[in-house]
């Protein structure tokens, strides 16, 4: 029972939450237009932002879970260009002698160099 999120039941359960989020939206926005309707003029106050919103989140929440069902856990496989690298050391690492400060293909080196009138300069070294 380890796949449970791709058996049958939860299919039809997360689409019938979806079907009863997409109600509740229509209520929300059915009141809302009753508030706009009723006299002609808005109520001052957070009751016609908080149905709106709701009326929003719950129709866009209920439209995926009533198209994907249980699709949502699927996994998909990240381009090798979005994955996370591993985090490079620091300069100041390197210029403390912790690390190597010249790496392979590190010729090049930048830094952020604060002036006298408090302004900061982007400084480019080469490394020879």
């Amino acid at each position: 029972m380890d796949d449970w999120h791709h058996d049958w039941k939860t299919d039809i359960g997360l689409r019938l939450c979806g079907a009863t989020s997409c109600g509740i939206s229509y209520l929300a926005i059915h009141s809302l237009m009753a508030l706009r309707f009723a006299d002609g003029h808005l109520p001052q106050g957070a009751l016609p932002f908080f149905l709106a919103a709701v009326g929003f989140l719950c129709a866009s929440g209920g439209a995926v879970l009533l198209g994907l069902g249980h699709h949502i856990f699927d996994q998909v496989e990240i381009s090798e260009r979005w994955r996370t690298k591993p985090r490079a050391e620091s300069h100041s690492a390197k210029l403390m002698g912790k690390a190597d400060p010249k790496g392979p293909d590190d010729e090049h080196s930048s830094r952020f160099v604060i002036n006298q009138d408090n302004t900061r300069v982007f400084d480019l070294v080469r490394r020879t």
